[in-house]
């Protein structure tokens, strides 16, 4: 069985916890006519549901967490992979320089952000 989870914001990350400490992303798809963000879950799955460039998960974006996405930027190693994940604002599975640049920009005006 599928659960369709709707109101997803499009700043949010989607994440399965995979149970070995790594997370699959989850698609967040656009309903076209109503503007409703859905994602579908599989029964049992435990999700995880972050705002893109909150590392930390308070509810805030820092200039601390895009400094730790510009690390993560050259060397996954310096950040959990939850972190990772939340840092990777395009979903492509590398974080860049520009995604920790856009981290940044967030945090000094939220309304920077692209979502």
């Amino acid at each position: 069985p599928v659960t369709n989870v709707g109101d997803v914001e499009p700043g949010c990350v989607v994440l399965v916890d995979n149970g070995d400490g790594t997370y699959t992303r989850k698609t967040v798809t656009t309903d076209a006519a109503t503007g409703v963000h859905t994602v579908e879950i599989a029964a049992g799955e435990k999700i995880i549901v972050g705002i893109k460039g909150d590392l930390n998960g308070d509810g805030s974006v820092t200039a601390l967490e895009a400094r730790k996405a510009l690390a993560g930027s050259t060397n996954a190693d310096k950040m959990t992979k939850l972190e990772y994940a939340l840092a990777d604002l395009d979903g492509n599975g590398t974080v860049s320089a520009l995604e920790a640049r856009i981290i940044l920009a967030g945090s000094a005006n939220p309304a920077k952000l692209p979502w």
